[in-house]
């Protein structure tokens, strides 16, 4: 596949913002000339379906006319437990013979009608098995009814729809092309999960092999915290959140021994819950097949800028935690001189295109 070389706006909606970023994708780098965070108009959107498409449409209008950005060809990113990923095994077939064969296998694997799915899929590996040769795909699909409201949201917004990604899908070409290109035997030598720590969801993103290997959606995030603290201080929930990551040290050195202090409580009574969904997750990962692990974790999104909260996942989890770090991956250009990548992970992904 050869990468499109050409700018594009990418966008990510979120459940509080509305993530935008203008660039491409050169190599291993990333361009960005915009980079811009407005809120997402309340109750616009609801698990990934559009609730307000006026609102919505106006957000995205006065975006690109008060920030002066030119370019109409728009990749939007989502998130959605309506949408369904699934990996299937088929015989290696043509490719003409594919998207039929996809099409019937999925409706086989889950209670859909295939005809009220947009359905997208990608080859992963050819194999022998029992001596005739089989393709493994991962199949996305995603109700059609949400795909053509984004499509008229762009649409109206005076927008040029170029693609509808999801978010698994824009993390997979971030880790493949920008995060680790680098192969060891064609392989990457470690399997990573990057968790994004988002403000309603915490999404749990496996990588083996180079691939995306797994995914689920846990329905908790940092806004629960925002509202702890909202209440405990009397504070608005943008101000809760400020507070969350200026003063919330949640640990400071051992896990048994984090300080006593009430926000500190707090923040890491919600923290272990976290960290107990996520253990869930990372058991049935790995008592699925034998030999699948999990070697390292890397943390983004917003709560992951509460202080020190990756030694705090570490202590718990056993295993090497960090922060996701594009430095050196992103180059900013014209007047934009850096910005802060953290909270546009998966716009970046979306820029990622190919033909």
């Amino acid at each position: 596949m050869r990468s499109l070389s050409g700018r594009l706006v990418s966008i990510d909606l979120g459940s509080r913002n509305i993530n935008l970023i203008s660039g491409r994708h050169k190599g291993r780098l990333i361009e960005v000339d915009r980079a811009l965070t407005v809120p997402l108009p309340e109750n616009a959107i609801k698990d990934g379906r559009i609730e307000d498409i006026y609102s919505l449409k106006s957000a995205l209008r006065d975006a690109f006319v008060k920030n002066r950005i030119n370019n109409r060809n728009v990749v939007l990113t989502i998130q959605s437990t309506s949408i369904i990923t699934r990996d299937i095994v088929l015989p290696s077939v043509k490719q003409e013979d594919l998207d039929t064969m996809v099409k019937f296998e999925i409706e086989q694997y889950l209670p859909i009608v295939a005809s009220e799915y947009a359905i997208e899929y990608t080859f992963l590996e050819e194999f022998t098995e029992e001596g005739s040769k089989k393709s493994r795909i991962r199949v996305a699909a995603m109700p059609q009814s949400m795909v053509d409201n984004y499509f008229n949201l762009l649409k109206e917004a005076g927008l040029r729809p170029v693609a509808l990604d999801i978010h698994s899908n824009a993390v997979s070409k971030l880790f493949a092309n920008i995060i680790f290109p680098e192969r060891e035997g064609g392989l990457p030598a470690r399997t990573y999960a990057l968790i994004d720590l988002g403000h309603q969801s915490i999404t749990v993103h496996i990588f083996s092999g180079g691939m995306i290997d797994f995914s689920r959606i846990i329905t908790l995030g940092g806004m629960d915290i925002d509202t702890e603290i909202s209440e405990a201080y009397s504070l608005t929930m943008d101000n809760a959140e400020e507070k969350k990551i200026r003063e919330g040290c949640i640990y400071d050195g051992t896990y048994e021994s984090c300080s006593t202090d009430p926000l500190a409580e707090l923040i890491l009574g919600r923290i272990d819950v976290w960290i107990g969904e996520i253990q869930k997750i990372f058991q049935y990962y790995t008592s699925r097949n034998t030999g699948n692990r999990i070697d390292s974790v890397l943390l983004y999104g917003g709560s992951s800028k509460i202080n020190n909260i990756e030694a705090c996942f570490e202590q718990v989890l056993n295993i090497s935690v960090g922060r996701l770090d594009l430095t050196g991956s992103v180059k900013t250009r014209g007047k934009l001189d850096s910005f802060d990548t953290d909270c546009f992970i998966n716009a970046l992904g979306g820029i990622i295109r190919y033909e």
